[in-house]
């Protein structure tokens, strides 16, 4: 259950499924004067993300325009599709278990047993994207993330040619 991707410096970050502790990790080359990652190489500083009960299955990472590291996972105790967003401070993530206040934990999709095998991108316009499995019946699901999801608004209107909102006096 890893991914690996490169930031916009060409440094390589891992996501991965910390089997022994039930939690998602991300390991960040840094070169030389790294945490070494339990006992690894000090070329890595690794972090744990999020390690609410049992998380972080089937992970997939991707960087944003503006360099942010997004990983999506499985939440396996919760049967839910996650998603968390590398914030550099004030995350909540260390709220709802021992991860990280660097990082911003959000559920994409809780219907049933969804998740697993995801598969992160972003399109040209910066937006992002999510393959997964709907556990169910092992279909194909594909989530399009909003954040921060966009609130309704009195002047929004949507046009159909076949319906009106006027009546007939």
């Amino acid at each position: 259950y890893t991914s690996i991707a490169f930031n916009p410096s060409g440094n390589a970050w891992v996501s991965y499924w910390d089997a022994t502790n039930t939690a998602l990790m991300v390991a960040q080359y840094v070169g030389a004067s790294g945490t070494g990652c339990d006992g690894g190489s000090t070329a890595w500083t690794c972090t744990i993300v999020d390690s609410t009960d049992l998380v972080g299955e089937f992970t997939s990472l991707a960087f944003d325009s503006a360099g942010k590291a997004w990983v999506s996972y499985f939440d396996d105790t919760g049967n839910n599709l996650e998603v968390a967003t590398f914030v550099g401070s004030g995350g909540n993530c260390d709220d709802i278990g021992a991860g990280s206040d660097s990082w911003q934990c959000t559920t994409v999709d809780s219907s049933n047993s969804v998740g697993q095998y995801s598969s992160f991108a972003f399109d040209s316009s910066g937006v992002p994207w999510i393959s997964y499995e709907y556990g169910t019946d092992e279909n194909l699901k594909v989530a399009k993330l909003h954040f921060p999801p966009k609130q309704p608004s009195a002047t929004s209107s949507i046009a159909y040619s076949t319906r009106s909102a006027s009546r007939a006096a």
